[in-house]
């Protein structure tokens, strides 16, 4: 099975993509953070389509998915995880987070472990702190001050080195645009969802394979994912040099090297 369809859940119309390898290849699942969608992991599609079967959605909020009708929790966020891989006869699959599919990956394996062969988590945290609490609350009410695109466009600089920025200015103008794509309900419902979760008493029962993923300059974030990474048994943690909070955009070659690895170390 290849091509996009959508699923609904709940009320909600959830647009998925699946590209086929072959019928006995392994599956790979894709969940997208705050303010992209599924073309975000184009570099990897690209990378192990040919080896793997690839599902990507869109979370709600997101992309083609529908919009949340008011805050969202990553219990229904993860239960949406779980539809669609159901919708798509995924028996078990490694499910690869990035920032808010950290959480999302968090929920499936509290809910459904055996959908979970694999982990891999990439900039996100198992809980929030009181201080990004309050952050999430201020950047909510900056992006409705100067408008969700000049906020993208911020935002688009705290997540990217200038580097990047200056020497690949046509692949940050594709990020910048699928950004701008979110709309501000689906922006400001998954914040919520952000401010308001904790999974990190589930961490010691994580017994799959796990690979951490962070980018190095990703502020406090390769602190914080190495101590999730001592609190999962079966955990490694790889930083990714010269790279921010999208590793696998801004550094999509050693990203997909260090997930190439572990996905071959640990099939």
């Amino acid at each position: 099975m290849s091509g996009s369809e959508h699923v609904q859940v709940d009320g909600a119309s959830l647009y998925f993509e699946v590209e086929s390898a072959h019928s006995g290849a392994p599956w790979l699942v894709f969940c997208n953070s705050l303010l992209t969608d599924h073309t975000v992991w184009d570099g990897q599609v690209a990378a192990f389509k040919d080896r793997y079967n690839i599902l990507r959605y869109d979370q709600r909020g997101h992309g083609r998915s529908s919009d949340p009708d008011g805050p969202m929790s990553f219990d229904v966020l993860g239960s949406d995880a779980i539809a669609t891989m159901e919708a798509c006869d995924i028996p078990t699959a490694t499910f690869i987070g990035l920032s808010m599919g950290t959480p999302t990956a968090l929920d499936i394996w509290g809910k459904r472990p055996d959908l979970i062969s694999r982990l891999v988590l990439c900039d996100g945290q198992s809980r929030p702190t009181q201080q990004g609490i309050g952050l999430w609350s201020e950047r909510v009410q900056e992006a409705r001050t100067i408008g969700l695109d000049a906020y993208c466009r911020a935002t688009l600089g705290r997540w990217f080195g200038s580097q990047f920025l200056e020497k690949q200015p046509e692949q940050a103008q594709v990020i910048l645009s699928m950004m701008m794509r979110t709309r501000f309900a689906g922006f400001e419902n998954c914040v919520r969802a952000l401010q308001n979760f904790d999974y990190a008493d589930l961490l010691p029962s994580i017994t799959v394979p796990t690979q951490i993923l962070v980018g190095a300059n990703d502020g406090g974030l390769p602190i914080v994912m190495q101590q999730m990474c001592e609190n999962i048994p079966a955990a490694k943690l790889t930083e990714i040099a010269g790279a921010g909070h999208i590793p696998n955009v801004e550094q999509a070659a050693a990203f997909n090297k260090a997930l190439g690895d572990f996905l071959s170390k640990t099939t």
